[in-house]
């Protein structure tokens, strides 16, 4: 669940914009996920 909430976090930053760090931190999640 907590994956899940990070992974909303970081895709709502990179819609948004953010800081450059999210989009990195979302493909890595994603990644992740994805095994």
């Amino acid at each position: 669940m907590a994956s899940f909430l990070l992974e909303e976090q970081a895709r709502e930053m990179v819609r948004s914009g953010g800081i450059g760090l999210s989009e990195s931190l979302y493909e890595a999640l994603r990644d992740r996920r994805d095994g």
